[in-house]
């Protein structure tokens, strides 16, 4: 038998993937949780939220209205995601090649990180400027062009020119990725796992079972890379770091769920070197 809430929440459905994004981009970045699109939010209190292709990200005007919507999902044993801080796996800061793209490439890459300012098409989640104020969406563009020609490189900024995302705005970047039709998506990113993403998993098994290649980076704690997320989740492919001689770069994640490494500064080098050597053919 569920257990039931008060008052109505109004969640608004997106009509198409742009309007996904600029809905969201409006969305408050205070108590937010992502479920299927489905779920019947009309029981909960303080809720707003945009739904669009089976799933609703859902903010909430005060921690008593998030907490209670989590209890609410919990006791009716509903999927969900919280929200959590996002880290890069890296600074752009190494030794990062100069890449060009090309309107004639055939494999469609996603990288969705902090914008980029070289690509073909670039979309925002943040609202904004669409320009990498940071630097490592650029980085991470210019390593994939560094290995191949035939990468069309799709910039989805997710993550604040500061380096600072969230799980929710990764999340609408996917969500947009696979609605756009990729055929590869680069995560360069890092996120503890919790224990309660499984939305945000989902999301990923979706991307997979649509037939797109989702390459993440091993993050950079000199941990087990299971830990944390989009490394651990199964079925992605995970990029660790070496240094020249071959052995473990010191900061690199490593472990069973480890399925590359590659010589780099980084783990989000190591990451994007792979995704153009793949696109490239040369793996």
């Amino acid at each position: 038998e569920q257990t039931t809430a008060t008052v109505s929440a109004p969640v608004q459905t997106a009509s198409d993937a742009d309007a996904y994004i600029d809905e969201v981009s409006e969305l408050s970045d205070s108590y937010r949780l992502i479920v299927s699109a489905d779920t019947d939010t009309s029981t909960l209190t303080g809720a707003a939220g945009v739904a669009y292709d089976g799933s609703c990200i859902l903010t909430f005007t005060s921690e008593t209205d998030y907490n209670a919507a989590i209890a609410y999902f919990d006791a009716n044993a509903i999927s969900y995601a919280t929200d959590g801080e996002v880290s890069l796996c890296g600074d752009g800061s190494e030794d990062v090649p100069t890449g060009t793209v090309s309107d004639n490439a055939a494999v469609k890459i996603a990288i969705i990180d902090t914008g980029s300012n070289v690509a073909n098409e670039s979309v925002s989640v943040l609202g904004g400027s669409l320009t990498d104020g940071n630097g490592h969406g650029t980085a991470m563009a210019n390593y994939v062009l560094a290995q191949t020609d035939n990468a069309y490189i799709l910039s989805v900024k997710a993550i604040g020119d500061n380096g600072k995302g969230s799980v929710t705005d990764v999340y609408a970047g996917v969500q947009y990725a696979i609605d756009a039709d990729c055929d590869v998506i680069l995560l360069a990113m890092s996120i503890p796992d919790s224990g309660n993403y499984d939305t945000f998993k989902s999301l990923i098994g979706q991307a997979e079972a649509d037939g797109i290649t989702v390459i993440a980076s091993a993050g950079n704690n000199s941990a087990d890379a299971s830990a944390y997320l989009p490394a651990g989740i199964d079925g992605v492919t995970t990029v660790g770091a070496l240094n020249p001689d071959g052995t473990k770069l010191g900061i690199s994640n490593y472990g069973s769920c480890v399925d590359y490494y590659v010589p780099a500064g980084s783990t989000s080098e190591a990451a994007a070197t792979f995704a153009g050597k793949f696109i490239a053919g040369n793996i």
